[in-house]
């Protein structure tokens, strides 16, 4: 009629599915991303929005090593060598858009025994060839890269044996010439972080002084060198990560602190200061590997981290939260395992922190490595999931991780040994949860032969569940009036005039019901011509009988003669009235009438129930029932 739903329902429509919103980690079968290859050492992974995950890794065959990146898509995978096999290990990086559109690699190798780093862009369909970036770069160190999610705006950083740690920026094209932030040629872990949304970067590097130092890009320019570990409490660091919010003003840094025996710090940023470090956890052995993932806002980041007991002893996996501003003890994700499994963790967090994932290298027994990934949905970590098969190869396991925004989609990377060759396999990551919550509605006032109406549209949520399209129902402040539909539109009826209402909607799918959207505008129903009433005076606009009185007359021959009269709480047009039969259980039919008064005929001695009613030009109310004995 109207081309959209219509309806007066009093509640929500009730879905089949769970009782009550549970997430439901899907994975998928493990299928291989390349063809068996001598050896592969894997970089770091990407997933785009078009669920296609991008592997950056090193083709090892025997003294030559090539870069490498392979893209997995729904199709047949393919893989790109970006330049020349060399006899120097180029540790290949890559960073992406989160549309695919653009992105970059990274890799280092020897030319005429010097050490340079090459990048090869990504252009939406094919990577180039290398162009050299730097020259003098030492090789033992990986370059760390990362990129704003549009791809406008990157950052690559490495360190060099002639003019220390060095950065370049990249534009979404090219790269900026490379510039000098700190003298230190010599140093642990680089790592850099790009804000999703702004153009904001933070680099880090261990120091020639053993210290975690970093250096902000502000969006014009590189605030002074901080030192992140402040010296407190030792005189070496090693293995520091930092991660940064989504503009760029937040950020947060792991580190191990060495004492002869080491021991997990971390520390939050806000803008290119640090405050005082905090220690997570006791000292240990030897701390292995660590990293750290800050959600959009800057208020939630998860921290892991490998260690030993010591020669002969056994491996374990830590994770702390942070959550405003405060650590919490860590609590072991993994282990004991022998001494020769090395977990390298890998932590992603969605932009609400409120999903994480924790991929690494773990062990199923005393002889079989394997990729593992945990899930953090619902406030608790699930179980971790194997990424490939159990092999006895030391060099099976290492396993990378990429993640949505929303933290519902993912995929893991991980290399496996087979056949004597290595394969990188994947594992796509599918979280089946509640619908995100639609727009505000907008309400448009309707006026057809049957009455005045309000029709509400909205815009569904991007993300609706990662399952099918779901159905909304939309609530209305005051209470009363709302509808439901499959559809992004309905028209709700039974408003009352002259009131003021709002309306908000909400998506409802098999796996849950979403957060309420915000309110819509508010909107007011005329009142009709010569109405007296008051737009926005509750207390006339909607009349209900609130007294009705019953007075007996004259008895004649067998009969009664009975009057009715009622009041309400507002002004009505007409009244409707009827009567039970006698005994007070079937009913008679209703009869109309202008005034709020009756008058009936009844038997003598019998029991009957009178019903009234209220009404307007576009409302009914709830009938009034009183029941009362006629005398004899």
């Amino acid at each position: 009629m109207l081309g959209v739903a219509m309806a007066t329902a009093l509640g929500v429509t009730a879905l089949a599915g769970p009782a009550a919103a549970d997430d439901v980690v899907q994975w998928s079968s493990s299928n291989y991303l390349n063809n068996s290859q001598a050896g592969i050492a894997l970089g770091n992974v990407a997933f785009t929005s078009a669920s296609d995950t991008f592997a950056a890794w090193t083709l090892t065959a025997g003294v030559n090593y090539q870069p490498q990146v392979t893209r997995g898509t729904k199709g047949a995978p393919t893989t790109w060598p970006l330049d020349e096999a060399t006899p120097t290990p180029s540790q290949t990086q890559l960073a992406m858009a989160k549309d695919g559109s653009t992105g970059f690699a990274v890799y280092k190798k020897s030319v005429g025994g010097v050490g340079k780093l090459f990048w090869s862009r990504w252009n939406g369909t094919s990577w180039s060839g290398g162009t050299e970036l730097a020259t003098s770069v030492n090789l033992a160190t990986p370059p760390a890269v990362d990129i704003r999610r549009d791809g406008t705006f990157g950052v690559v950083v490495w360190k060099t044996s002639v003019n220390g740690t060095q950065a370049a920026r990249f534009d979404g094209t090219t790269f900026t010439t490379p510039e000098s932030l700190d003298a230190s040629t010599t140093g642990g872990t680089l790592s850099a972080a790009v804000a999703t949304g702004a153009n904001r970067a933070l680099v880090s590097w261990i120091s020639t002084t053993a210290q975690l130092r970093s250096r902000a890009w502000t969006g014009n320019a590189w605030a002074p060198a901080r030192d992140v570990s402040q010296n407190v409490g030792a005189s070496t660091a090693g293995a520091g990560v930092v991660d940064l919010s989504a503009d760029g003003t937040r950020a947060v840094a792991v580190w191990a602190m060495n004492t002869g025996a080491e021991t997990a710090r971390a520390a939050v940023g806000n803008g290119d200061t640090w405050a005082t470090p905090t220690t997570l956890g006791t000292t240990v052995a030897n701390i292995q590997d660590m990293d750290v993932a800050l959600n959009a806002d800057g208020s939630r980041a998860w921290a892991a981290w490998g260690y030993d007991t010591g020669a002969g002893g056994s491996v374990y996996l830590n994770r702390a939260q942070l959550e405003s501003g405060n650590w919490s003890s860590p609590t072991l994700a993994d282990g004991p395992k022998s001494i020769d499994t090395r977990p390298n963790p890998d932590v992603g967090i969605s932009d609400s922190g409120l999903r994480a994932t924790l991929a690494y290298r773990g062990k199923q027994d005393s002889a079989n490595f394997v990729g593992y990934v945990q899930v953090l949905s619902q406030g608790a970590w699930r179980s971790g999931v194997s990424v490939g098969t159990f092999d006895g190869n030391p060099v099976s396991g290492f396993t990378r991780m990429a993640l949505s925004p929303n933290g519902t989609l993912g995929s893991a990377v991980s290399v496996e040994q087979t056949g004597g060759q290595q394969v990188l396999a994947r594992r796509a990551m599918t979280v089946l949860t509640a619908p995100d919550p639609p727009s505000a509605p907008v309400a448009e006032q309707l006026s057809t032969p049957f009455g005045n109406f309000v029709r509400l549209s909205w815009t569904p949520a991007e993300f609706i569940g990662n399952f099918d399209y779901p159905s909304f129902s939309v609530e209305s402040d005051p209470p009363g009036p709302i509808c439901t539909t499959d559809g992004s539109s309905c028209v709700v009826q039974g408003m009352t005039p002259g009131i003021t209402y709002r309306f908000r909607a909400i998506a409802s799918a098999y796996y849950g019901v979403s957060e309420p959207s915000p309110w819509s505008e508010p909107v007011t129903l005329p009142l009709p011509p010569g109405d007296p009433v008051s737009p926005g005076d509750t207390s006339l606009a909607t009349p209900k009988v609130s007294k009705v009185t019953v007075k007996q007359g004259r008895a004649a021959k067998s009969m009664r003669k009975v009057r009715v009269r009622w009041t309400t709480t507002g002004p009505a047009t007409s009244y409707q009235i009827r009567v039970s039969k006698p005994g007070g259980k079937k009913w008679k039919p209703w009869r109309t009438v202008t005034r709020p008064k009756a008058k009936l005929r009844l038997k003598r001695a019998k029991i009957y129930r009178i019903a009234v009613k209220a009404q307007t030009a576009q409302v009914t109310s709830p009938a009034k029932v009183v029941r009362f004995r006629v005398k004899r």
